[in-house]
């Protein structure tokens, strides 16, 4: 499967957003705009620090005694959440349709959109498929055969986080090196050394890629070529294409 099918799962899925909601235009969250930066979505509820508690639906109560009140402070819960060629965290590709949905669920929040199971896009794989998107983040399922499951299983296969599906609010994922949205690609060399390939793709633009062993895919795209170009994709898994 070419990696230009990859970047492809992302960009299909936009336009089925908008199609889906075409009775009601004024309700689509994609947007196209480039501008915003991490440090700028300090007031979206979905960033943390590393001394962010879970969110209030699953932050544990406060426990007190006769003598002292006691508060416990839990580690960024995102960071469990690292983007991989094999999945995000622990919820890897193959991984059954609704316990991945729940899984990320838990961590962050209920989802902005899910297009519930439809026929499948044109280039991807199956007969059904189903795109679940929280902000900038967007799983992608299927009950095609992948290098992930076979025929007939609705399974995670993909993923992609990009500026263009949030509307400017991104959710702070980033790689297990720390790569994520408005890094550079020159701290991209950094982290992979000579396993990133960096080029200006006659479709997409500034494209880049990281040499995985075995299974998988990561790689995307970034606003100009040079060490200061900023990242402004992330795509992991099959995706869809030839």
């Amino acid at each position: 499967m070419g990696l230009v099918g990859v970047l492809l799962a992302s960009a299909i899925v936009l336009t089925v957003f908008a199609l889906l909601r075409q009775d009601n235009p004024g309700e689509l969250v994609d947007q196209t705009t480039t501008t915003s930066v991490a440090a700028q979505t300090t007031a979206s509820p979905l960033e943390t620090s590393t001394t962010t508690s879970l969110p209030s639906t699953t932050q544990p109560a406060e426990t007190t005694s006769s003598s002292a009140s006691t508060t416990s402070t839990l580690a960024d819960p995102l960071a469990a959440l690292a983007l991989n060629p094999t999945g995000i965290g622990d919820v890897i590709f193959g991984s059954d349709a609704d316990e991945a949905v729940s899984e990320l669920s838990a961590v962050l929040g209920s989802p902005t959109e899910d297009t519930g199971w439809t026929p499948s896009f044109e280039t991807c794989p199956g007969t059904e498929a189903r795109v679940v998107r929280w902000t900038s983040f967007q799983a992608f399922f299927t009950n095609g055969a992948t290098e992930w499951g076979p025929e007939g299983t609705r399974h995670f296969f993909h993923y992609g986080q990009s500026i263009r599906a949030g509307g400017g609010e991104v959710i702070d994922l980033v790689t297990q090196t720390g790569i994520g949205i408005n890094s550079t690609l020159g701290e991209l060399a950094s982290a992979y050394s000579d396993e990133v390939t960096i080029s200006d793709d006659p479709v997409f633009g500034p494209f880049w890629e990281v040499d995985v062993a075995g299974a998988g895919v990561l790689c995307g795209t970034a606003g100009a070529i040079g060490d200061s170009g900023m990242i402004d994709s992330i795509n992991g898994g099959s995706g869809c294409g030839e």
